[in-house]
């Protein structure tokens, strides 16, 4: 998708696309769910709408710097690695998925839920954290958090066989 697109909608269900580049300062909304072939989502910096990548097969995700962004995983087929680097804001709602690692970057403001994941790496949060972060059920070694954060941070685990297991704040 070229950069400078606007006010677009997508609707990439089961399309045969293995790589999905979004070009910078893009306005798109993008529905990518239940599409088995996708493998990687680059989204360059100044990202505006929002991305539903439910029941696919994609392995790695990068959501680039000053993003607002929506995005939805649930039920993924595979396990992603999930980068979000500086200054994003927006909902991140992960439900019922595995994740290899998620890492969020600088002074994020972004609402993030996490409900029923299985992330096998670790959960790393940036310097200067604004947001919330909401863990339901969370299976991870590590929950790594930043300095100087002024966000909140609850979790939630209802089932003894899940749980962050270290906190390094």
């Amino acid at each position: 998708i070229p950069a400078e697109c606007r006010n677009v909608s997508y609707n990439l269900a089961k399309a045969d696309i293995v790589k999905l580049f979004i070009g910078e300062n893009c306005s798109v909304n993008i529905d990518l769910r239940d599409n088995d072939f996708i493998e990687s989502l680059v989204v360059k910096d100044k990202f505006s709408g929002s991305l539903n990548l439910s029941r696919t097969s994609i392995e790695s995700i990068f959501i680039g710097n000053n993003c607002r962004c929506n995005l939805t995983l649930s039920d993924s087929k595979k396990c992603p690695n999930l980068q979000i680097a500086d200054v994003c804001s927006g909902n991140i709602n992960i439900i019922n998925s595995c994740l290899y690692a998620f890492s969020l970057g600088y002074y994020c403001y972004a609402d993030i839920m996490l409900s029923n994941n299985v992330i096998k790496k670790e959960i790393a949060i940036g310097d200067a954290f604004r947001g919330g972060l909401y863990a339901i059920n969370q299976s991870t070694d590590l929950l790594k958090v930043g300095g100087d954060g002024k966000g909140w941070i609850k979790m939630n685990n209802q089932t003894p066989n899940s749980g962050i297991r270290a906190l390094n704040i």
